[in-house]
C-alpha cells in the first residue's frame, strides 16, 4: 500500500520541493528513453532553455507546462508530480491533497487517482472561479477527457470555437487532442470532474 502525500504544495504554486521533484522526474524519465533536451522540447512545445531550467529545479512550471511536457512523454503528469510507482493500493488523503492552483486563472486541480496504472487514465476535481477562463494545448493524439458538472456553470470551447453549456449535473466527453477551453462566465466558483485518458 502507498499513501500519498503532497502537503509539500503551497497554493498558488509548487513548493521549492515540488519544484526539485519535478525537475528530477523529467530528467530522470528523458534520460530513460536516452532523448535530449531539444528533443523533449519539440514533442512539449516548449524552448530548449525552459527543459533545462526545470530540470535543474530552477523554474516553477506553470499547470500548462506540466501538462505539455507530461503529454511530450505520454505520461499522466501526476506521474512526473508525484514520481510513485504503482501498487496494490494507493490512498490519497483528502486533508493531504492539497492542489496545484495556476495563479494566472485559478484554475484548481486536485488529482484524486494519481495511479500509474497501464490504463493511462487521471480523476480530477476541478475548481473554476467566477469569470476565469483556462486553456489547454491539445494533448497527444487519441487523448479523450470526460467532464461532469457538480456545481454552477460551465462553458467548454472545443477547436473552431464550438461551445457548449453545461449546468448541474450535464456531462460532455471530447476529443482532447484539440485546444480545449474551460469558461466560467458565472457569478460563483464552478466545481467539476475531468476524467482525463491518455492517447496512444
Amino acid at each position: 500500500m502507498m499513501i500519498v502525500n503532497r502537503s509539500d504544495r503551497r497554493r498558488g504554486e509548487l513548493s521549492d520541493k515540488a519544484v526539485t521533484a519535478f525537475g528530477q522526474n523529467v530528467r530522470t524519465e528523458r534520460a530513460k528513453r536516452g532523448w535530449s533536451q531539444a528533443y523533449l522540447a519539440t514533442l512539449a512545445g516548449v524552448s530548449r532553455a525552459m527543459i533545462s531550467q526545470i530540470e535543474r529545479g530552477r523554474q516553477s512550471p506553470t499547470l500548462n507546462v506540466i501538462l505539455r511536457i507530461a503529454d511530450g512523454f505520454g505520461v499522466m503528469p501526476s506521474r512526473l508530480l508525484d514520481g510513485a510507482r504503482a501498487g496494490d493500493v494507493i490512498i490519497v488523503r483528502g486533508k493531504e491533497n492539497q492542489p496545484f492552483i495556476d495563479p494566472l486563472t485559478g484554475y484548481t486541480r486536485y488529482v484524486l487517482c494519481p495511479t500509474h496504472s497501464p490504463l493511462d487514465v487521471e480523476f480530477i476535481k476541478v475548481i473554476l472561479p467566477a469569470n476565469r477562463t483556462s486553456s489547454a494545448a491539445p494533448h497527444r493524439a487519441g487523448a479523450k477527457e470526460h467532464v461532469v458538472v457538480l456545481n454552477g456553470d460551465l462553458e467548454v470551447i472545443l477547436e473552431g470555437n464550438q461551445v457548449y453549456t453545461l449546468q448541474e449535473g450535464d456531462a460532455i466527453t471530447y476529443m482532447a487532442d484539440q485546444q480545449h477551453t474551460f469558461r466560467n462566465a458565472g457569478q460563483s466558483d464552478c466545481i467539476f470532474f475531468l476524467v482525463h485518458h491518455a492517447g496512444h
